[in-house]
């Protein structure tokens, strides 16, 4: 069964443009997603953060996230099967923190996500503004389509900050919206099993919660700490709503 999607990439065709200014995606393939994650990253020095899905990744994607602070770290001990003169014994990994990225929205009850009802799908990454820019066709189950742009971006004037903006575009009358913002604190690390001395043996949840909250005025936070390094985070988030009729929970 072939998709919107499928006809706008095809196995084995390129699809990435390479532009003098910007990195075009136009449709998406499933296969190269983790890849794609890393050409569509945002970093500022200080933040980096790979260019996963807003709404998540489909069934038939692999996906990679993460959000990296620089300098933000775990600290794990190096064993061998045999001791060596000169062997490092500890090791500093840095950490996958909390997720922002997670903003997900339903039109008319129904979750908006790449698939056979996307009839058009493009991510661009602008060198001149420092952006990622993401535009989807989404076709609801009654046939009503429903622009949505995704713009996000990492400040470069205050360093640990990032924004995403999600402007939705009606195309065929009136319909009901609602968006969730997450911040996610369950998030994993890549592992590495084998050479100890080429990656992490942090397997599992490795961040522990120290504090959350939210405020009426719509800021939410999420506080966590790397257990044996002794370092700590905050995650938090606000929220402007603007357009047509709109309420906040």
């Amino acid at each position: 069964m072939s998709t919107g999607l499928d006809r706008l990439t095809k196995p084995g065709t390129r699809s990435l443009e390479v532009e003098p200014w910007a990195v075009r995606e136009r449709g998406f393939d499933p296969a190269r997603s983790a890849a794609h994650e890393s050409v569509f990253a945002l970093g500022n020095g200080y933040i980096g953060v790979r260019g996963t899905l807003d709404e998540g990744p489909p069934a038939d994607a692999v996906s990679v996230p993460g959000t990296y602070l620089n300098g933000f770290h775990e600290v794990d001990q190096i064993v061998y099967p045999e001791g060596g003169y000169g062997q490092a014994r500890v090791r500093q990994t840095l950490l996958n923190v909390t997720s922002a990225t997670s903003l997900k929205a339903s039109i008319d009850g129904e979750p908006v996500s790449v698939g056979e009802r996307t009839s058009r799908h493009e991510r661009v990454l602008d060198f001149r503004d420092g952006t990622l820019v993401r535009t989807l066709e989404w076709r609801g189950s009654a046939g009503k389509r429903t622009r949505l742009r995704f713009t996000r971006c990492v400040s470069l004037a205050h360093t640990g900050r990032m924004a995403i903006r999600l402007e939705v575009d009606p195309l065929d009358g009136p319909v009901d919206i609602a968006v969730w913002h997450i911040l996610d604190g369950y998030v994993r690390n890549q592992v590495e099993r084998g050479d100890p001395r080429l990656g992490s043996a942090l397997a599992g949840q490795v961040l522990m919660p120290v504090t959350h909250g939210h405020r009426r005025d719509g800021r939410v936070h999420l506080s966590q700490r790397a257990d044996r390094s002794g370092m700590q985070l905050v995650c938090a988030a606000d929220h402007v709503l603007s357009g047509a009729q709109h309420r906040a929970n």
